[in-house]
């Protein structure tokens, strides 16, 4: 929002809570640029773009006043009224006496709570491989204790997806829902292809008639030949895939197969062949970490929109320490930013996301990190095990004991709780808080294991969410 204001010329005339003493909330952050500033709390978002005026107004509760007093002793800015009823709505003054934090809380407990009907769960997806036939240097699934046992089921089997799927379609219906939108994920799915087919036919044929379904498949694109390509094709899956630059020098120091080989020609060929065949390719993705991240530049953004690619997904290692100041990290994808911009290509990433969110405040909006702190995800896998995130080590329930998964204090309600915006003590007051809580699950997770990591992911989100709404002001 933007409010416009002139020289301290005009009186309140609107009947307001003239001796009601108000303070100036301690979790207001701002930065501004020329003459302006933007303004927003850090629980509760709202995000303003003000003058000096407006902003030096907004300064004269930094001590608890009341508007009385404001006008025995100041001059008062043109539309000063509407400024403070702006300001008080959007929790950036407050009576003397509100607890933030604590009211904040009651919301989120009472939102948690209705959502014990499953109401909020959008999503699943589908473990069906936890093998892969590649081996990147940054792989994700590695931190997943459940598959480095000995005993663990490493794909899927049709009676756990079917279980999987009628508990999800159920849930659907239940909420009165009429969008299904199922991933095939794991290490890599297609590795586990014979169970995809089978279990999207048996949706279209059992559910088809009743939700509009969208289906994913994560796959690094290896397995894809012409049978399974025109299978996607019929069943318009979406499907991107990962790239780790614009050629095999920047893509293979990082994305190898199992027997050291470099991965970039191959999925050059792959790719070209599905555009071949009609098949809708619109964005891909990239994590970086300091071996590759030199050849994250323009000359990759140019690549991109060379090769049709819309929009392109960059990530930072959600895992280990990466060896590069979090200062020329940052300025370096607000470039990116800047420059795909001009070439109309999107730039989409786990950086964004704080900035993202805190346009949605949590007063009115149920806004988390990812669909996962938000519980809007079912992971299954191969054994019926159910978590938030697929790269998860956190156990919140099971497909084969699913009746009690929404009761009140069970593992479900209990995680949300755990992992509410504002539930970390290590996040409590800082500037993004409520809109970033801690980031990445899987690296929270690491959290006692790492304290680096997640230190340096803290410091990425604060730095890239200022930098971002700098250039929106």
């Amino acid at each position: 929002m933007k409010i416009e204001t002139s020289p301290f010329t005009f009186m309140m005339k609107k009947r307001l809570p003239l001796t009601e003493m108000f303070f100036k909330s301690q979790y207001l952050h701002s930065l501004n640029k020329r003459n302006l500033f933007i303004v927003w709390h850090s629980l509760f978002g709202n995000p303003t773009i003000v003058n000096k005026d407006a902003y030096d107004y907004l300064s004269l509760f930094s001590i608890p006043m009341n508007i009385n007093s404001i006008q025995k002793l100041y001059k008062v800015i043109d539309g000063a009224d509407q400024l403070f009823e702006t300001f008080r709505k959007s929790k950036f003054i407050n009576p003397v006496g509100f607890n933030e934090r604590e009211f904040l809380e009651g919301i989120i407990q009472c939102r948690i709570e209705k959502g014990l009907n499953g109401s909020f769960i959008d999503y699943l997806e589908l473990r069906v491989s936890e093998a892969c036939n590649f081996n990147c240097s940054y792989c994700i699934l590695q931190n997943a204790e459940r598959i480095h046992k000995n005993d663990y089921k490493r794909f899927m089997d049709f009676d756990t997806a079917k279980k999987a799927v009628d508990i999800y379609i159920k849930l659907l219906a239940n909420n009165s829902k009429k969008k299904a939108e199922i991933t095939f994920g794991g290490a890599e799915p297609t590795l586990n292809w014979p169970l995809i087919q089978k279990t999207i036919e048996y949706i279209n044929a059992t559910y088809g008639s009743h939700l509009e379904f969208v289906f994913y498949i994560n796959t690094n694109f290896s397995l894809l030949n012409s049978e399974r390509v025109a299978f996607i094709k019929s069943h318009k899956i979406k499907i991107s895939p990962s790239i780790d630059g614009q050629n095999a020098l920047a893509n293979d120091c990082t994305r190898k197969t199992k027997n050291g080989k470099g991965t970039f020609e191959e999925i050059m060929d792959i790719i070209c062949n599905l555009k071949k065949s009609g098949v809708k390719i619109p964005a891909c993705s990239t994590t970086t970490n300091e071996t590759n991240f030199k050849f994250i530049n323009h000359e990759f953004i140019d690549w991109a929109k060379s090769k049709g690619f819309r929009e392109v997904n960059i990530n930072i290692d959600v895992m280990n320490l990466v060896n590069i100041n979090n200062d020329f990290v940052t300025n370096r994808l607000i470039d990116l930013v800047r420059y795909a911009t001009k070439l109309k290509v999107g730039i989409s990433g786990f950086w964004r996301r704080p900035a993202e969110n805190i346009s949605y405040s949590l007063l009115n909006h149920r806004t988390g990190f990812c669909g996962a702190k938000r519980g809007d995800n079912l992971a299954v896998d191969p054994l019926g095990d159910i978590y938030s995130c697929g790269y998860s080590n956190k156990i919140i329930g099971s497909i084969h004991d699913f009746d009690s998964f929404f009761d009140k204090n069970g593992n479900y309600h209990n995680f949300l709780m755990q992992v509410s915006p504002i539930a970390s003590k290590y996040c409590q007051d800082c500037e993004i808080e409520g809109y970033c809580g801690g980031g990445c699950l899987v690296t929270q997770e690491l959290f006692e294991k790492n304290n680096d990591k997640i230190k340096q992911m803290c410091e990425i989100y604060k730095l890239m969410t200022r930098k971002l709404m700098r250039d929106f002001i």
